[in-house]
């Protein structure tokens, strides 16, 4: 049994999506990571449905129980661009995947992540980095902690 947490951001000039399987008894991370690159030549589109059957296919290799995807810290200066739609778009299709597993699935931003581990979201951070993962991990990690308050 598994909680996972995911994040969809940028990395450089890329767009990832990365995910993290915990042991929510033991608090140990799988050394096995969910990562996808949306393929920069495919339409939007396509991106979305790559990332959607990516998640999909290495979800159905685990017994997942509870899952929170950590959404971009809202600020309101923030306009929808063109970062923001693909951020969102990639997103709905991870939450597809999710909500597909028949498990609780949430989505929280940094400071709902630490709440929901009794923590701010620094604190919650800390804690995903004493979990050794490795830096690009860290908000996955994060959520995957903040997911054992859902089971």
């Amino acid at each position: 049994m598994f909680v996972l947490g995911l994040r969809v951001g940028t990395e450089g000039s890329k767009w990832a999506l990365r995910g993290v399987l915990l042991d929510p008894a033991t608090d140990e991370v799988l050394p096995t990571t969910i990562d996808h690159f949306p393929k920069k030549s495919h339409s939007a589109a396509q991106q979305a449905h790559d990332a959607h059957d990516a998640l999909a296919g290495a979800l159905s290799a685990y017994e997942i129980h509870a899952v929170v995807l950590r959404e971009a810290d809202h600020h309101r200066s923030a306009r929808i661009q063109d970062g923001t739609k693909k951020r969102l778009r990639l997103e709905g299709a991870c939450l597809a995947a999710c909500q597909a597993l028949g498990v609780p699935v949430e989505v929280m931003d940094g400071q709902a992540i630490g709440r929901a581990i009794g923590a701010s979201k620094d604190g919650a951070e800390d804690a995903a980095r004493q979990l050794g993962v490795a830096a690009n991990l860290v908000e996955a990690a994060a959520a995957a902690l903040a997911a054992k308050s859902l089971i």
